[in-house]
């Protein structure tokens, strides 16, 4: 049971961390970050992942800002990641 405790710890960082790049990615464009889809969300952040493994530290920040404008793009650009509709 140690190592079950220790892998739910894991996913419970793990899906904080994919929030908390929501909410960045959110307060970056002016958007609702409830308005994002957590799944398409992961899936630009595993793309971004792969490619910053393979980057030079100077232009780790570039494609940081990149990937925050896939997640949720600012206004007038077109959505790479699904965003949820707005609710009551």
């Amino acid at each position: 049971p140690e190592r079950v405790e220790q892998e739910w710890y894991a996913l419970l960082i793990a899906y904080n961390a994919v929030r908390k790049v929501m909410a960045h990615a959110a307060a970056t464009a002016s958007v609702c970050p409830r308005r994002l889809s957590f799944t398409a969300a992961l899936e630009r952040l595993r793309e971004c992942a792969y490619e910053m493994m393979r980057l030079a530290t100077e232009r780790l920040p570039r494609r940081y800002a990149r990937g925050l404008e896939m997640i949720a793009p600012s206004s007038g650009r077109r959505a790479l990641a699904v965003q949820v509709p707005e609710t009551r």
